[in-house]
């Protein structure tokens, strides 16, 4: 009885055991893919740092044609009836021509707890044949012309960009990273990216846009 005993704890043991090695194998997973999330792009920024952010997902800073750059990531599991979502935020520190902030948020629904939208008390008509649907809207009660509409509209073509975002201070875009596996959430709730990669590409194809979205508005100094 003893030795039926002893061996049941020990088979329980090594369950255990197997669960506990697994989850440390998947920790590990996870944590590599988060820290490898910027490695294929950070030759394209002069003086590319990586450090952890308060997520504990990487942010990367550097500098793209003399303007600081700054990647960040969010985190989205606030959507009801949908999927985590993983938002990359780049911003551009370079002076535009504009008085306040002029804002795209695409798709809006309400909970997009990374955007400042809402805060744009100003709304601008959404131009006839604008891309997308799309909340349009300006700090300050201002005229935006036409050529920075089509150059916004340009932007948000992509379906993985959420918002393109202009101020005073510099230009930024949200834009959809990756999205959380289906099974594994509904399953069990867990929220599970895989391995994101920030590819040359899509980095290129963001701050071409932004600056594009810069150069309009100071061409046509939104007053």
């Amino acid at each position: 009885m003893a030795t039926e005993q002893a061996l049941t704890l020990a088979a329980a043991a090594l369950v255990v055991l197997a669960v506990a090695y697994r989850e440390i194998r998947r920790s590990r997973a996870e944590r590599a893919a988060r820290d490898g999330l910027f490695d294929a792009v950070v030759w394209m920024l002069s003086d590319a740092r990586v450090h952890t952010g308060p997520g504990r997902y990487p942010v990367l800073t550097g500098s793209h044609g003399g303007h600081p750059v700054r990647a960040d990531v969010v985190v989205d599991s606030l959507t009801l009836r949908k999927l985590p979502l993983l938002w990359l935020v780049v911003t551009v520190s370079r002076p535009v021509a504009v008085d306040g902030t002029v804002g795209v948020l695409t798709r809006p629904g309400g909970t997009e707890v990374f955007s400042r939208n809402a805060s744009l008390a100003h709304r601008v008509p959404t131009p006839d044949g604008f891309p997308v649907p799309a909340r349009i809207a300006t700090s300050r009660a201002v005229d935006v012309p036409r050529r920075v509409l089509a150059a916004l509209g340009e932007r948000v073509r992509d379906d993985r960009v959420k918002e393109i975002e202009a101020g005073p201070a510099g230009v930024r875009v949200v834009y959809r990273l990756a999205e959380a596996d289906q099974g594994r959430y509904r399953a069990g709730r867990r929220v599970d990216f895989g391995m994101p990669t920030l590819t040359p590409l899509a980095l290129a194809a963001l701050l071409t846009g932004l600056d594009s979205v810069a150069e309009a508005l100071t061409r046509e100094h939104v007053r």
